[in-house]
C-alpha cells in the first residue's frame, strides 16, 4: 500500500503542477478568466499529493518511534492469510496474523503484519511467535517486526 500511495502522490503532484502552470500561463498571457478552472484542478491535485506525502511520512515516523521506543512483546503466530482487500496484477499479498493476551487487562489483541508479496511460511520455520512493538498507552498502535525473519524487501 505504501508503494501505491507513493505512486499516487507523484502522479497527482505532476498533474497538479501541469494544470497550475497551464492555467496560470493562459490566464496571464490572454487575460481570460475561464482557464482558472485549471488552476483550481491543479490545486486540488496538489493538495491530494501533499496529503499522501504527509500521511506516509507520519506513518513512517510512527513505525520508527515504535521500533525504537515501543514495548516489545512476543505475539503468537495464528495464521498466514491472503489480504483480499488489496490486489495488484491479479495477486493478493500475504499477511501474518498474530495475537497477544494482555496480562493486565486479560484482553486479546490481534496484530497484522504489513503486506508480503510472497508466501512467508517457509521463512517462519518452526517459529511460533513474532516480536511486536506496541505503544504502551494504546496497543492498537503497533508494528509487527518481520525484519531478520523474512528476506529484505526489494
Amino acid at each position: 500500500m505504501k508503494t501505491a500511495l507513493k505512486i499516487c502522490a507523484a502522479v497527482f503532484g505532476i498533474i497538479g503542477v501541469v494544470f497550475l502552470a497551464v492555467g496560470i500561463g493562459v490566464c496571464y498571457t490572454t487575460g481570460l478568466r475561464w482557464p482558472m478552472i485549471h488552476v483550481g484542478l491543479g490545486a486540488v491535485f496538489l493538495i491530494l499529493s501533499i496529503s499522501f506525502v504527509i500521511y506516509l511520512s507520519r506513518r513512517a515516523a510512527t513505525e520508527k518511534r515504535l521500533l525504537e521506543n515501543g514495548t516489545r512483546i512476543q505475539a503468537n503466530i495464528d495464521d498466514v492469510t491472503l489480504n483480499y482487500s488489496v490486489r495488484v496484477n491479479m495477486r493478493h499479498p500475504y499477511v501474518i496474523q498474530c495475537s497477544w493476551l494482555d496480562p493486565q487487562t486479560q484482553k486479546v489483541y490481534v496484530f497484522h503484519s504489513d503486506s508480503i508479496w510472497y508466501n512467508p511460511m517457509p521463512y517462519l520455520g518452526e517459529r511460533t511467535t513474532l516480536p511486536v512493538y506496541i505503544d504502551p498507552d494504546n496497543p492498537k498502535r503497533y508494528v509487527v517486526d518481520t525484519e531478520g525473519i523474512l528476506p529484505p524487501k526489494g
